[in-house]
């Protein structure tokens, strides 16, 4: 006897059938995951150009003393905003804190911290 039974046939169809319609169930999470991260790239690399934007220019004492921001467009479909912080009240003027905070119009918000000190 050579060859496959009916049955046999059938059964392995009902496998493949179960493991396709799986694979074909999570490709919308991937695509989803796969958009989430690049937009999670895309506010990062703006946060860091937004961050190394303000070291060059705060290396400039009278910058640093009038707090100028840097203007770096936000990524598409964000909205960011930086706000200068004195981190220590104690000695005021030594040390500032930039944050910068990225709201996505969809929801969620991403925080972005440096602190940079007085140039000599």
């Amino acid at each position: 006897m050579k060859g496959l039974t009916i049955i046999e046939v059938l059964i392995a169809m009902a496998i493949l059938a179960v493991l396709a319609v799986a694979t074909l169930t999570a490709i919308p999470t991937f695509l989803r995951l796969n958009q989430a991260t690049a937009e999670d790239q895309a506010v990062t690399a703006h946060a860091r150009t937004f961050m190394e934007t303000l070291r060059a220019q705060w290396r400039e004492e009278a910058a640093f003393t009038a707090e100028v921001l840097p203007v770096v467009p936000a990524p598409v479909g964000y909205r960011c905003e930086a706000a200068v912080s004195d981190p220590d009240p104690g000695a005021p003027g030594i040390r500032k804190r930039v944050a910068l905070t990225c709201t996505r119009e969809a929801g969620g918000n991403y925080s972005f911290i440096v602190e940079l000190g007085r140039p000599r």
